[in-house]
């Protein structure tokens, strides 16, 4: 039995693999959709601000279901799979309820949070199977009404920020930026000279530059493109820009990662699609999203799964299967409803 590596990054296809190559689990479609609300103000430093928003209820109540089908061109074994489809629980979204299913029933499991706080589900199986199906269903309730609803310490309102020590200590994992090409030091210097160093000006600004200069593209398979080459194309997925936006971040000496998750707005089409965007530290106001494929900031229109410096820790699954001459195909599904304001 030949073994075929499966290590997905976020949304990488599993289908039409031939003999011998990477056997992927996950695929799912990235949303290349636009929000209407791309603008977002300059701050003042120290302080957050306020963007009009179309008036409704503070919290957004939303259901999902979230179907997974893998089906094998033979019988295959796989190896423990690793799941991270339930839904952050913290001070931006509140999960009422998450219930799993998994086919052919495992004969173990467990649950547990990884090193960066992600909630994980791990399965293991016995014998072989043909196919391989995994469905999350959840209720969550969005909170964060206001993404500017912060207060920065002072020493965080001008680039680069300062932090105390400790801190510094952990917060030094997420801004340490490795072989970062000239020209995304180029970009993050630029947006600084325009926007006086100001912390939150240049979030707003890296945000709607991306979002306004950039072509968004569908590319549902595949790990993200380095950030040079997205930069070069002037186009890229959600992931690419998430990507992008998190080594420019770096470049300016701030916290970043990548976060894995859903977008409430659906597509041109109306589908709704697994999403990529990013987070920022800001001392003061914690971890905070910002969108660039919307040009957005974070707020109840999002829902997070996971998040991590390394786009490959945020995959919603990962794992292996080994079966000779192998290939898996993969169809996904994803209901949202109660999402309207």
């Amino acid at each position: 039995m030949r073994r075929l590596k499966c290590i997905p990054p976020p949304f990488h296809s599993a289908a039409n693999r031939g003999p011998g190559e990477e056997a992927q689990l996950l695929s799912m479609p990235v949303s290349g959709s636009v929000d209407s609300q791309a603008e977002m103000p300059f701050e003042k430093p120290g302080f957050s601000a306020t963007r009009p928003r179309t008036p409704r209820s503070a919290t957004v109540l939303i259901q999902a279901r979230h179907t997974l089908n893998y089906t094998y061109s033979r019988g295959v074994f796989c190896e423990p799979v690793t799941i991270r489809l339930r839904p952050r629980d913290d001070a931006f979204q509140k999960l009422v309820s998450w219930t799993y299913s998994i086919t052919p029933e495992p004969v173990g499991s467990s649950q547990f949070r990884d090193l960066e706080g992600n909630l994980v589900l791990r399965a293991w199986f016995e014998g072989l199977t043909e196919f391989l199906r995994i469905e999350s269903q959840f209720e969550i309730e969005t909170l964060c009404f206001d993404p500017y609803q912060f207060l920065l310490t002072p020493e965080a309102a001008v680039l680069p920020i300062r932090m105390d020590a400790i801190e510094q200590t952990f917060a030094g994992h997420y801004s340490r930026s490795t072989n970062l090409s000239p020209r995304i030091n180029e970009l993050a210097d630029d947006l600084q000279r325009q926007t006086g160093k100001q912390t939150t000006r240049f979030l707003s600004a890296l945000t709607n530059h991306l979002h306004a200069s950039f072509k968004v593209i569908h590319r549902p398979t595949g790990e993200p493109l380095p950030s040079e080459k997205t930069l070069s194309d002037q186009s890229g997925s959600c992931r690419d820009l998430a990507v992008l936006f998190c080594d420019v971040c770096r470049a300016a000496g701030l916290p970043s990662r990548f976060v894995s998750g859903y977008c409430v707005d659906p597509d041109d089409d109306g589908n709704h699609h697994l999403h990529a965007w990013s987070e920022v530290y800001l001392p003061g106001g914690g971890w905070r999203g910002y969108d660039p494929t919307q040009g957005l900031a974070v707020a109840d229109r999002h829902i997070s799964l996971a998040a991590s410096r390394l786009p490959a820790m945020a995959s919603p699954t990962s794992g292996v299967f080994r079966g000779t001459g192998a290939t898996s195909e993969l169809k996904a599904t994803l209901e949202l409803s109660g999402a309207n304001p």
